[in-house]
């Protein structure tokens, strides 16, 4: 008796883990498996930040061994104009592009950085940089990638990645493989 009760659990564990581990971050849209050894958290954002930057926070994955991946949700291709007027504007991809590319401009710390190039991710097409920031208050080296999928006109998924070396870095891109994204929007 104690036996089969046993085995019913070590059953429903393993079926479960199996079922459990695909995490819809945006549903029907981007699932994503995280790699072993990661924590997953969602982020609840922190008093101060600007709550008009267009930027949700969907998900944070971190390694007990300084390894970092961020799933936000961005808005893009909008500015706040006279009279606090939200002003968008259609973007094609070259616009979605260039948004990234001002957005890799405005980021602080930010010692060294690739162009801006088209990638894959989840299946989808996106676009990438890779960078080297030091944050000096602490004494740290990030070495990291953003990448954008656009998921609809005026909006991406935006994942980072961030270590502490650029070895690291080449370890967790192999993690982007555990990325689904079922809906892109590219012209």
């Amino acid at each position: 008796m104690a036996m089969r009760m046993i085995i019913r659990i070590l059953l429903f564990a393993l079926v479960f883990s199996f079922w459990a581990h695909a995490e819809d971050v945006i549903p029907g849209v981007v699932t994503f498996i995280p790699p072993t050894g990661f924590d997953a958290f969602r982020p609840g954002g922190d008093p101060g930040d600007n709550p008009f930057d267009g930027v949700g926070q969907l998900r944070e994955y971190l390694s007990h061994d300084g390894k970092q991946i961020d799933i936000n949700a961005r808005l893009i291709g909008f500015s706040t104009g006279e009279g606090k007027r939200l002003t968008y504007r259609q973007l094609d991809d070259a616009g979605v592009k260039q948004e990234m590319l001002d957005f890799a401009k405005s980021l602080p710390n930010i010692t060294n950085m690739t162009a801006v190039a088209e990638a894959k991710l989840g299946g989808q097409k996106a676009f990438s940089f890779t960078f080297h920031a030091i944050v000096r208050d602490y004494g740290i080296h990030l070495y990291g990638d953003i990448y954008w999928v656009r998921v609809d006109t005026n909006r991406v998924v935006e994942v980072e990645l961030s270590t502490h070396s650029d070895a690291a870095l080449v370890e967790l891109r192999k993690s982007l493989t555990g990325f689904k994204i079922k809906k892109s929007y590219s012209k």
